[in-house]
């Protein structure tokens, strides 16, 4: 099967878009299929050895498609859904990814790798879709290198570092603003600022902030990260890891209350765009003193095992069942 997949890297898409459809394609590359992307900036580089082509126009050169992958970013009451439905109409096989706008005659098959989407909307999809939605944590898709490392034993880690993180590509510097507001926060552990792989603009590098280059390990061996919301938080559920998800969007926000609504303590969250440095400071200092979260026991008894990396299987397996 020759499946192409068009997402989007960097700016307002971030990295979690780019970082899952890579996982899969390699998924589905290793199950026999021929995979290529649709070259947006910055693209190329990323998912190589996989190749990227200029725009659909140059699918020829590719060869006869079969399957195509959209995972981009959607905004709410923005469906597009002509375009999906046209490609249907041309015989193609789509599969749309987080796309909860989207409607049966648009897509193939519908994948929601996430654990925010609102009970009414995912009720409504289930009904709509049938056994052509695959949506909830069993389906969530991340990375090899993720699932390459099981979890460590919380208790072992439980005074490892925080670890402060804004995303891969991180436009609104919102690493930048945490850092400055830690400035009057006492340490009673060690700190970790994680650089972003495609940073925009980093603000000043204060002299209290230790800044790294991302790796996960940090993520898997940290006893909180704090982090924007993406693909980082559910690496995070898989590592077992407790997580302050920093809302810097209303969309975020949404979708960071939701998953603290199902697994508080384990995920805590607040609002960037609403909160002044006094509110951030005395947050912190609360979970430092263990004020914000339970203790090591009761931590993460609602996340424990909740993911166990075979998303990118399952959807993988499901995919190349179309055929």
């Amino acid at each position: 099967m020759r499946i192409l997949i068009r997402t989007g890297i960097g700016g307002a898409s971030g990295m979690g878009h780019a970082v899952r459809m890579r996982a899969l394609a390699r998924e589905l590359a290793d199950r026999g299929a021929t995979i290529g992307f649709l070259d947006t900036p910055a693209l190329t580089d990323f998912v190589a050895p996989f190749p990227c082509l200029a725009n659909l126009h140059s699918m020829r050169s590719f060869g006869t498609v079969e399957t195509i992958i959209f995972d981009n970013t959607v905004h709410p009451g923005v469906q597009h859904n002509t375009t999906f439905a046209r490609f249907c109409k041309a015989g193609l096989r789509v599969v749309r990814i987080d796309h909860p706008y989207a409607t049966p005659e648009t897509c193939t098959l519908l994948v929601l790798p996430t654990l925010h989407t609102l009970p009414a909307t995912l009720s409504y999809l289930r009904a709509s879709f049938g056994d052509r939605l695959l949506a909830g944590a069993d389906y969530v898709l991340l990375d090899q290198e993720v699932t390459a490392q099981p979890p460590i034993p919380y208790a072992g880690r439980m005074n490892g570092p925080i670890v402060f993180f804004a995303g891969g590509s991180d436009p609104d510097d919102v690493l930048g603003t945490m850092a400055q507001w830690c400035g009057s926060l006492v340490k009673t552990t060690e700190w970790v600022f994680l650089l972003p792989d495609m940073p925009s603009g980093l603000s000043i590098q204060y002299p209290w902030v230790t800044y790294q280059p991302f790796d996960r390990a940090w993520l898997r061996k940290a006893s909180l990260v704090v982090t924007t919301m993406g693909v980082t938080v559910y690496e995070c559920l898989y590592y077992d890891t407790p997580t302050l998800v920093v809302g810097h969007t209303d969309q975020h926000c949404v979708a960071a209350e939701a998953l603290w609504q199902r697994y508080f303590p384990s995920v805590l969250w607040c609002d960037i765009q609403r909160m002044g440095q006094a509110h951030f400071v005395d947050l912190l200092t609360d979970i430092q003193h263990g004020l914000g979260l339970p203790s090591p026991d009761k931590r993460m008894q609602k996340t424990n095992g909740l993911l166990d990396g075979k998303g990118v299987e399952r959807v993988a397996q499901k995919i190349l069942g179309l055929a």
